[in-house]
């Protein structure tokens, strides 16, 4: 396969979040069709098949389709997996467990980054995607292991049956478009908070500073900055494994409050190190910034759906997609967006 001009590298790369998009909005129909276990089947083999084509790639359309595959599958585990993991534990074990999604992504990053140190080469970088698709086919072969759950559409007399009484109920499940137009005072209050807290972690910046990780830390550790970012993001899976083994403890609106409070300063302080070119500032407000996401908006966010909606309505405010559009500034000003960052940190504290 040729070398990416810049323009096919871009759609290449975008057309991932097309795929996670579709895969988000597409979530409540699939749940309802097929029960949750069912969702998880589909989302693992669209996965599966899309790293196939990108494993297999030999030209940019292949790999562009693959890419989209990838996404939807993404895109519907992000929906379903967390209202898996929140009902499934008992009450005591809810919180811990709610907060493994965002565990396991992190987890996931930090392992490719760590194979792009062995597999960056012409010849291995497919490589990546084989193990990728082993982990989706594992997940896809172990839902046949898994309790099935019953699909609000199949009925009383449908095969499947409850067999966990954690296992979702058969009573309806709203669509986005009931729960957007519901006059429920619950549901509303929910939606309220849901939506505003997502929103705030999408805009509190945490992809553009993972972004230019390498680029702020170079000025300070030079051909070691690679080396460093790749212990930012062990760091980021450590921390957010102690939030979650604390979480019971401080309880979710605590680690939700005052780690955001500390991103907020931590992006003030990025700002000036990045303006006035302090690599070491930068540096160390990025760690600080990193850290504190990882600890509380991050994982803590998942939670909320499960603790401030009733069950009916999970399933649609989970699939309410949230994205940040963030253009590109001028030259040598982007160190500025971190103050808009910072702002809504601040103003979802």
């Amino acid at each position: 396969m040729s070398p990416l001009s810049p323009a096919e590298y871009g759609l290449t790369v975008a057309i991932f979040t097309l795929g996670g998009l579709a895969g988000s909005m597409s979530a409540g129909h699939i749940t309802g069709r097929l029960g949750r276990v069912g969702s998880l089947r589909v989302a693992s083999s669209s996965t599966l098949i899309g790293l196939v084509f990108i494993g297999l790639a030999n030209y940019v359309r292949v790999m562009i389709c693959g890419r989209i595959l990838v996404g939807f599958g993404c895109g519907l585990s992000i929906a379903v997996v967390p209202l898996h993991l929140a009902e499934l534990p008992p009450k005591s074990l809810r919180s811990a467990l709610g907060t493994l999604t965002q565990l396991f992504i992190v987890a996931g990053i930090c392992l490719g980054q760590a194979l792009s140190f062995f597999w960056d080469e012409a010849m291995l970088w497919r490589n990546v995607f084989w193990l990728a698709g082993g982990v989706a086919l594992v997940q896809l072969l172990g839902s046949f292991f898994m309790a099935r759950t019953t699909s609000p559409m199949q009925g009383a007399n449908a095969e499947s049956v409850e067999v966990h009484p954690l296992l979702p109920s058969q009573e309806d499940v709203m669509s986005i478009r009931e729960l957007v137009t519901s006059s429920d005072p619950e549901i509303r209050r929910g939606l309220h908070v849901v939506v505003a807290v997502m929103l705030f972690q999408q805009l509190c910046g945490i992809s553009p500073v993972m972004y230019f990780t390498t680029r702020i830390l170079t000025p300070v550790f030079d051909q070691e900055a690679r080396a460093v970012a790749f212990l930012l993001i062990v760091m980021k899976v450590l921390i957010t494994l102690i939030s979650a083994l604390f979480v019971k403890r401080f309880g979710p609106k605590n680690l939700l409050a005052y780690p955001t409070l500390v991103m907020s300063g931590a992006g003030v302080c990025l700002t000036a190190g990045i303006v006035r070119s302090s690599g070491s500032v930068s540096a160390v407000s990025m760690a600080v910034f990193i850290a504190a996401f990882a600890c509380g908006l991050g994982p803590i966010t998942w939670l909320v759906p499960s603790e401030v909606m009733p069950r009916r309505a999970r399933n649609g405010v989970t699939f309410i997609p949230l994205q940040e559009l963030l253009g590109k500034g001028r030259p040598g000003s982007e160190g500025y967006v971190f103050l808009l960052f910072s702002a809504c940190s601040l103003s979802g504290e």
